[in-house]
């Protein structure tokens, strides 16, 4: 995992934490606690065309498919739309492509299907913005076509009867951040005469699990739906919702944006994945209890179907990773595998991205042809530099931070190639992976009123993410294991003897490199726990490191290193960076100290590592490896010490400065 670097956003010491927050944040307390207003519908340009259309096929008794997308936001879409107009007395169906099979968005095979079924009007949620063939495909059935959508147009729009898009160049609607259902939210709201009271009362809820599963920004009329929709969601006796709350471990849990994003969405877009989004919209629209219980246990079995695969895939490359390592020291890491599954290769990307802290492409090949997944960091922009691949991509879309695409097996070296230069080209390094923390605090101030104050900032999400707060020279007292030695408390002082709780998860007994007595600074989150009707402040480690640790320093020499390894690992290591002899057999005296598995910047940024820097430490491990002393493999520095017939001379090193004398380990 990358070790990031924190960013501190405020130096505010006075204020209360969510006055804080709001401060480093630029937000307004006042404004995020107030309701926010929900624009007219007939904001969004071509809305009218669409409420004609659809009223007139609703009175003519024409027969009208709703076609839907196979995430969270494209199931939901569905689900609200034809809910309403089964109610309005439509004869109405829905369409949603196979991942697999289809891909994304309309196609032609699939309109064939509803033109056979006497469909008359196909309204598209969540999809349908590029589709310029298919739709004129659709009218020359005899078929009229609405696209509703979110995302970004081209230069030109489809020939639809109403094309209804925030995106839209010439769409005067002020909040642009809508995901797909709340667009189709919108349709609604007009179809009900702009009652948006009542839609929210109706359809608030899934539009809500649709807006926090598409990861859009949670700021006005995303916010207004996201709190009533989790308003409406503590109180509801759906049938459905129920059976996926149960499933999903939330029974009697408080449910909040984050829980949602966490454990309903996954379950429904997992059916997407795998094998079909029909299997989950059956479920939001299923009346019957047993049913509805039977078919919410399948998402979780296909959801922990979905994990085994992501372990699965990424285990595969990290050994493709073991077996050549310079793909990590490359600006944009591209990896590729035979029948990786498509469904999932776009979260195995992200979990990448996480451990390396680089953009990053996984490709599944099969027959072929090639799938991909591409996921970025901030200030990099992936769509832009696959758009300089075009020539080489069957397909791709997506946005600066995420996109998909296609090609021919034998042009994959070439695409590696092209996707690489041109991120060098654009960007002189990449960016360091930041913890973005809001402010410091102290232990006096963790109190639960104080914690109370920060609820006004939910719902939580991207625009308004969790709070993170740091503490600065606090000193370990205790040490408490928990879970059998999984996880561990860290019972610990500041410098007023004021003492708090931090609870370190991930922290197993045999990795642990800190000790009773270190004095460390922490990243952390903070919220409150209920016991036995008791509340007590809960406070979560994100971060640890070594008191008045150098980020700076350590940046530098992690960027110095990686400079040196994307050159071809150890061209000619200049002077300046090459470790002493000394440097070396510091190095391995620590490492003898350490787990026989450990993500090497964590061990590094611990409280006994030698007065190195960062670039020298990982020189001096690959010289140590070279002579013959030790042996890991990259990614996972499972270090181990292999017996000598005699011992190994640090001068007979390529890597190593060379200055007379030697010293010989172990």
């Amino acid at each position: 995992m990358a070790v990031r670097l924190w960013n501190i956003l405020s130096q505010d010491h006075e204020s209360s934490l969510a006055e804080r927050v709001c401060d480093a944040r630029a937000l307004s307390l006042r404004r995020l606690s107030q309701e926010e207003p929900i624009s007219c519908p007939y904001t969004l340009i071509d809305m009218d065309r669409a409420v004609v259309r659809i009223r007139s096929a609703i009175a003519a008794g024409e027969p009208i498919a709703i076609y839907g997308d196979y995430d969270c936001d494209g199931v939901t879409s569905v689900v609200i739309l034809y809910s309403y107009l089964s109610s309005a007395g439509a004869d109405v169906v829905f369409y949603i492509p196979s991942r697999h099979d289809e891909g994304y968005g309309l196609n032609c095979g699939a309109i064939d299907k509803l033109s056979h079924h006497g469909i008359k009007l196909i309204i598209t949620v969540d999809c349908g913005i590029v589709s310029f063939r298919e739709t004129e495909y659709a009218a020359s059935l005899g078929m009229d076509v609405i696209i509703t959508d979110h995302h970004q147009p081209m230069d030109s729009l489809p020939a639809a009867i109403a094309v209804v898009n925030p995106h839209r160049k010439d769409c005067t609607s002020l909040f642009k951040h809508l995901a797909g259902v709340g667009v189709v939210f919108k349709l609604i709201t007009a179809l009900m005469d702009g009652n948006y009271h009542k839609a929210l009362e109706l359809y608030g809820i899934y539009t809500a699990i649709g807006t926090v599963g598409d990861i859009v920004e949670i700021s006005g009329e995303n916010r207004a739906i996201i709190k009533k929709g989790l308003e409406l969601l503590s109180q509801t006796d759906n049938i459905a919702l129920m059976a996926l709350i149960t499933a999903s471990g939330l029974g009697g849990r408080q449910i909040t944006a984050e829980t949602i994003a966490f454990s309903i969405v996954p379950r429904i877009n997992a059916a997407g994945r795998l094998e079909s989004a029909d299997i989950a919209a059956e479920l939001l629209l299923c009346g019957d209890s047993s049913e509805a219980e039977r078919i919410a246990n399948k998402l979780t079995h296909i959801n922990n179907l979905r994990k085994e695969l992501v372990d699965k895939i990424t285990e595969e490359i990290l050994a493709i990773i073991a077996d050549d390592t310079d793909i990590i020291y490359q600006p944009f890491i591209v990896v590729w595998g035979k029948d990786w599954h498509k469904g999932v290769i776009g979260i195995v990307c992200s979990r990448l991205v996480d451990m390396f802290g680089k953009p990053t492409a996984v490709i599944s090949v099969e027959g072929g042809q090639c799938t991909g997944s591409a996921r970025s960091v901030q200030g990099i922009n992936i769509y832009d530099i696959l758009s300089g691949c075009s020539d080489i991509l069957t397909k791709f879309g997506g946005h600066e931070m995420a996109a998909g695409f296609s090609l021919e097996e034998n042009a994959l070296e070439k695409l590696k190639s092209h996707i690489i230069s041109r991120t060098k080209e654009k960007y002189n390094k990449i960016p360091q992976a930041l913890y973005d923390i809001d402010g410091t605090v102290s232990f006096e101030e963790i109190t639960v009123p104080e914690i109370q104050k920060l609820k006004a900032l939910e719902p939580l999400g991207p625009g308004v993410v969790k709070p993170r707060f740091a503490i600065f020279g606090a000193v370990i007292d205790q040490l408490i294991p928990l879970s059998g030695g999984k996880h561990h408390k860290l019972k610990l002082l500041d410098e007023n003897d004021q003492t708090a709780e931090v609870l370190y998860f991930g922290a197993d007994s045999d990795s642990l490199l800190y000790k009773k007595g270190d004095a460390v600074d922490l990243c952390v989150t903070i919220g409150i726990n209920e016991y036995m009707g008791e509340c007590s402040p809960s406070i979560v480690l994100d971060d640890i490191r070594p008191a008045g640790f150098d980020q700076q320093g350590f940046a530098a020499g992690r960027e110095r290193y990686e400079q040196i390894r994307s050159r071809g690992f150890y061209a000619e290591t200049d002077t300046d960076n090459a470790p002493s002899r000394e440097d070396a057999a510091d190095v391995y005296r620590f490492i003898k100290t350490l787990p026989n598995s450990i993500d090497i910047e964590t061990a590094y940024v611990s409280p006994r590592v030698p007065e190195i820097d960062y670039c020298k430490f990982r020189l001096a491990l690959d010289a140590l490896r070279e002579i013959g002393v030790i042996e890991f493999d990259e990614p996972r520095f499972n270090i181990t010490f292999p017996q000598l017939a005699q011992k190994a001379d640090i001068s007979k090193s390529k890597i190593i400065k060379q200055q007379g004398g030697s010293e010989c380990l172990p």
